[in-house]
């Protein structure tokens, strides 16, 4: 067909074919009849004058990237007979504000910006709805179980999201970069959140999951707002940098089953984190860089055997931490830069420092040991600051230090770790 403004394909049409009009930049305004059943791949792909458009109730298929680069799109009605919206649909519409569906009352035509899905979708698919920078408010029904990785990424404009409790995976980069999201509202079904979902995601202030059982790699890095991410009880695993970067002025972990695996969790601005006793690893990096934490509580009952490489590093306010009585083992550079602390106490299972745990630690006055001896490399603590029996060291490789127990000090650090915790 020529390329027109408006287009009105004839009664009787099944389908719109793939490409019918796909970089048709002249396009404003398309009437489909009742007929048609299929819009096929890319059939309005690239349509960057399209400003309205509506679906017929007999549509059930919207396949891949549709109505992709409608960079002119506002509204878009979509019928309760839609069962599929293949991935990419409507991508990088940045201009749409509205989509109307019937069965969704909080989204009326008219001025909202706001998206649902019909009851007929149980999936949202990849790349869906991302880049649609104009979009404000997503309200996902209750049939729908998954959010497929790209769904919504780059949705700039999205502050808020609503999921049902039918919902159980949020996908990789499903929220990637929605720089204003700021609430998600629901979620107490999400079972699993796949890698990067939150990335970027810098207004975002709270997500409270019920039932999550396992947070992928960089989730919520960079979720600088941040203030309380809880733990559910079932979570089992927690990716590396899962919440890196993430700010909180009053941040505790609750509950999780096994470990945290490599670079798991380094929040830059939390007040306060308890490791519960069901955490048996804190990973590499975990908490690295988290300039205003200030207090680190393991569990009276913790299983936590290792502190790995860099877990602390550059924690410049950390003052207070309650380590786990079955540590053994404080990897390099654990505690490198934390320049706030001054009082540490190592349990009495503390077998090996490895090198550079404490470089750097310029306030670091006392270690209490309770008269254990551990394995320390050298280069481990800085100079001076603190009290070993210097008879035991050696010029070379690993030395073995016994420190003196300080009962005033025990006194002063207990008491600052209830007042902190």
């Amino acid at each position: 067909m020529g390329k027109k403004s408006e287009v009105v394909i004839p009664e009787g049409t099944k389908r719109i074919e793939s490409y019918q009009f796909a970089g048709n930049s002249e396009l404003e305004r398309i009437i489909i009849p009742e007929s048609v059943r299929i819009i096929r791949f890319k059939a309005f792909s690239g349509c960057t004058s399209l400003k309205d458009i509506v679906i017929p109730h007999n549509v059930e298929i919207i396949e891949e990237d549709a109505f992709k680069g409608c960079s002119s799109l506002e509204k878009i009605v979509i019928p309760e007979s839609v069962r599929i919206i293949r991935h990419g649909a409507f991508e990088n519409c940045k201009k749409l504000k509205s989509v109307s569906l019937p069965l969704v009352a909080e989204f009326s035509v008219g001025n909202v910006r706001a998206i649902g899905q019909p009851k007929g979708l149980t999936t949202i698919e990849r790349d869906t709805f991302s880049g649609c920078t104009s979009l404000e408010k997503v309200v996902i029904p209750d049939n729908i179980t998954e959010i497929e990785r790209r769904a919504f990424e780059g949705c700039e404009g999205l502050v808020r999201v609503t999921l049902p409790t039918s919902i159980e995976v949020i996908g990789e980069g499903a929220f990637r970069n929605c720089k204003g999201l700021t609430f998600i509202d629901g979620a107490e079904s999400v079972e699993r959140i796949d890698r990067y979902a939150f990335k970027g995601c810098k207004k975002l202030l709270y997500y409270r999951p019920e039932s999550l059982q396992t947070i992928g790699d960089e989730a919520f890095k960079g979720c600088t707002s941040l203030l309380s991410i809880p733990i559910a009880e079932d979570t089992k695993s927690i990716g590396e940098g899962a919440f890196e970067e993430c700010c909180s002025s009053d941040f505790k972990i609750t509950q999780y089953e096994n470990g945290l695996s490599e670079k798991t969790i380094c929040i830059s601005n939390p007040t306060v984190v308890h490791i519960p006793e069901a955490t048996t690893q804190i990973g590499r990096g975990a908490f690295k860089n988290c300039k205003n934490l200030i207090a680190v509580e393991m569990d009276k009952s913790s299983k936590i055997d290792i502190i790995n490489p860099s877990t602390f590093e550059g924690c410049t306010n950390l003052g207070v931490i309650e380590l786990s009585p079955s540590l053994e083992t404080i990897g390099p550079s654990a505690f490198e830069g934390c320049t706030g602390l001054q009082i540490l106490e190592f349990p009495e299972s503390v077998k090996n420092v490895e090198r550079n745990a404490f470089r750097n630690c310029d306030a670091l006055k006392v270690i209490l040991s309770n008269g254990n001896i551990p394995n320390v490399e050298i280069g481990s603590f800085m100079p001076g600051v603190y009290e070993i029996n210097k008879k035991n060291r050696k010029t070379h490789g690993k030395s073995k230090i016994s420190f003196k127990s300080i009962k005033n000090a025990i006194t002063m650090k207990s008491k600052k770790v209830e007042r902190e915790i």
